[in-house]
């Protein structure tokens, strides 16, 4: 499947069509339910915890690649901040849930500015047989 970029304003308004982006993504990849909701309530943290920062950006970007059992977004606002990534100790209860929610998660820059890449598999993807 092709690349998927999505570009919102920097408002949480705007939340729910990253949300809503990534569940057709994973549907269209025949994800289970539970993996879709994993998957929109992981785009919710990471996209409200980037726009917390205190950069002011003036939008939020989402890129999507799937493959057959996998799903890997990458959100990004489009403002520098001065710590990044966060320091363990500031990364909060976020972090745990987005870690949680995902196989895989880190913190990245993208253009010089703030990105967190994550990856969610689905479980019921055993692989070539």
């Amino acid at each position: 499947m092709p690349d998927v970029n999505v570009t919102i304003p920097a408002t949480s308004e705007f939340m729910h069509l990253l949300r809503l982006v990534i569940a057709g993504v994973a549907a269209r990849q025949n994800f289970s339910v539970d993996v879709i909701d994993d998957l929109r309530l992981a785009v919710d943290e990471t996209g409200s915890y980037l726009l917390s920062l205190g950069a002011k950006p003036n939008h939020l970007n989402m890129r999507l690649n799937s493959d057959s059992d996998a799903v890997v977004a990458l959100l990004w606002i489009d403002a520098k901040q001065a710590q990044w990534p966060p320091r363990p100790q500031d990364q909060g209860l976020w972090w745990q849930i987005l870690i949680a929610l995902t196989d895989e998660a880190e913190f990245l820059l993208e253009d010089g500015a703030p990105a967190i890449r994550f990856v969610k598999r689905d479980p019921l993807d055993f692989g070539p047989t």
